[in-house]
């Protein structure tokens, strides 16, 4: 599915959320058929490139240039079984005065340990290849007619915010799963009937 947007929106902050059910993991070090969300495919003459991913299993925040730069942040943990539903927010702030702040990801409501040895974080005078009206912006695909390697749902692409779980529902300690907002209103609705 593309998206092209209409007016250019902050290229310095946003939230993307969604749903992920892994249909059969492989080990891949490419993005090929692990792309959730991103703009240009590589290899199609553009100068730049934003993505979100997974790489063996490890969520991925990608933002590069040619010739000037490479954002890169990961997760350590890896997210790989296939009978699981993963909760994924990757929260972008390009603004935020630590440099720690800039990429987070939350998976299944908790914010994940980043990757140092593999993190590079963004300059606060940078913006992301999101947002860019001049681009294409690719969802479950990779551009190049390869589709996600799983499921994805309850997608969310929230310009010039930075949110956090909270915004998107709640963790359910006893069940250990994380509980979309208004869940529980649909499900008494639903009882109701």
């Amino acid at each position: 599915m593309t998206r092209t947007p209409h007016h250019e929106g902050s290229r310095k902050q946003f939230t993307w959320s969604g749903w992920y059910k892994n249909l059969n993991f492989r080990s891949n070090s490419q993005i090929t058929s692990n792309a959730f969300f991103h703009t240009a495919p590589l290899g199609t003459g553009v100068n730049s490139a934003s993505y979100i991913y997974l790489q063996d299993g490890r969520l991925v925040y990608w933002d590069w240039r040619v010739g000037a730069w490479g954002r890169v942040a990961q997760t350590t943990g890896a997210f790989r079984d296939p009978t699981a539903w993963y909760h994924f927010i990757v929260a972008v702030n390009y603004t935020a005065p630590l440099s720690s702040d800039r990429v987070a990801f939350y998976v299944n409501g908790v914010r994940a340990d980043l990757d140092v040895s593999t993190t590079t974080y963004p300059n606060t005078g940078e913006e992301t290849a999101f947002n860019d009206p001049s681009r294409p912006h690719y969802i479950s695909d990779t551009g190049n007619n390869v589709p996600l390697n799983g499921y994805l749902t309850e997608v969310n692409y929230i310009d010039g915010q930075t949110l956090d779980p909270s915004n998107f529902g709640y963790f359910d300690t006893s069940e250990r799963k994380q509980v979309q907002a208004g869940a529980e209103q649909q499900l008494a609705s639903a009882n109701a009937c």
